[in-house]
This record gives structure tokens, sequence and C-alpha cells, in this order.
């Protein structure tokens, strides 16, 4: 329906403003006179967006990165990146929702006696337009599945990944 279309459009642009609200407000951030220079950093879900932008202001800034996502080598960005900062910048993979792959990126980390300064954990999900799952709009559009999925990335995840780090 016309409505239906309106309001997603609608939803669609209210959540793309809100991303942009925030990329600006650590663009702000990372525009104040931090330096970096020596800082180990570790950003989670850096294959994009806020992640991906924080992992480039931190090398920029003479910080060493280790930026974490599920699929490294799928991220153009992080490829860039790479390219730009080799002896910086350190990929590895992680999944957030999975405490054995938490605490296997922690053990490494622990292993290469690198000191982690900084830890930026920006993975989380909102919706997967692949599979038309989220963000729900009335309780009877709630899938029990999905909602577990979302709590896992979104609110285990970075305590797993703290926990794996400590």
């Amino acid at each position: 329906s016309t409505s239906s279309k309106t309001s997603q459009a609608t939803f669609r642009c209210r959540a793309e403003t809100a991303y942009d609200q925030c990329t600006n407000k650590v663009q702000d951030v990372l525009e104040t006179d931090l330096d970096c220079g020596g800082a180990a950093c570790r950003s989670i879900d850096a294959s994009r967006g806020i992640g991906l932008a924080l992992s480039k202001a931190l090398l920029q800034r003479g910080g060493a990165v280790i930026a974490c996502c599920r699929k490294p080598a799928h991220s153009d960005g992080l490829r860039a990146l790479q390219d730009n900062f080799p002896q910086k910048l350190r990929t590895e993979s992680i999944d957030v929702t999975d405490q054995a792959s938490a605490t296997a990126l922690g053990n490494c980390v622990a292993a290469s006696g690198s000191k982690i300064d900084l830890v930026f954990n920006v993975a989380g999900v909102l919706h997967d337009a692949a599979q038309k799952k989220g963000p729900e709009r009335a309780l009877r559009e709630i899938d029990a599945d999905w909602m577990m999925h979302v709590y896992a990335v979104n609110a285990v995840g970075p305590v797993l990944c703290t926990q794996a780090l400590a």
C-alpha cells in the first residue's frame, strides 16, 4: 500500500539521518586534539561505517590499529587502509556472537604481546534487508529468532569482546 511504502521510506530516511548524525559526532570527537601516537587501538566491526571511519582516523593520527570484523578480506575499505598503513594496521576475524571466536582473538592479541590502549566496539545490527528482518514496527512482526540474533550482536557481543581483552 502507498501508506506502507511511505512509512518505510520515512523510516529509512530517519535511520540514514541518525547514522549521519552519529558519524558526524564521531568526526567531531576525532577532530579534537587527540594524539594517538604510539597508542594501540582495537576497533571491532571495522569493515565499514563508523568502525572503518574510526580505524582510518586513528591510523591517520599515528595509532596502531587491530581492525576486527567477521570477514576482513571482504572489506574493500580495510584493504585500502592496509595498503596505506601496512605497518600500523592488523586485521583479524571475529564473530562477536561466538565466545570461542572472541576468546581466540583475545588470546591472539595477548600472545603477540600487544597492549591495547583503546577499544571501540561498534558492532551492531538493526535490520537485514536481504532477509527482510527487522526493525519491527508492530508486535505482530516480531520474530523471536531475529530478536535473539539482535541481542547476541548488540548486547552480548560487546561483553564477550570485553571479557576476551580483560
